[in-house]
């Protein structure tokens, strides 16, 4: 069975809220999105993340307020470095972020 995870984009984050978040995502993407110059850019990477992060850890069973964020194998955006196989996609329309995975 295939779960979807859905996150709306807000682009109106208090600048503590965005960086407590930008820490539970890996280090690159946040390089990225503190790279990133257009703010609806920068809060559509960090909600993609953010989902991410979360629907990784429902599936692991950690506590999203405490996991160290998830590391992404580069050569496959969509395969998990762990063993296990985790394999996600996610779609970025303009107002929300879609993330699936069986």
């Amino acid at each position: 069975m295939i779960k979807v995870y859905y996150s709306k984009v807000s682009p109106f984050l208090e600048e503590d809220t965005f960086f407590s978040q930008l820490a539970k995502i890996p280090a690159d993407r946040k390089e990225k999105i503190l790279r990133m110059k257009n703010k609806e850019a920068r809060m559509r990477s960090l909600t993609a993340g953010m989902l991410l992060q979360y629907a990784l850890c429902e599936k692991t069973g950690l506590d999203y307020e405490t996991a160290e964020p998830f590391q992404i194998a580069m050569e496959r955006k969509e395969s998990l470095i762990r063993p296990g196989s985790f394999r996600f996609t996610s779609v970025c329309p303009t107002r929300g972020i879609m993330c699936a995975a069986p």
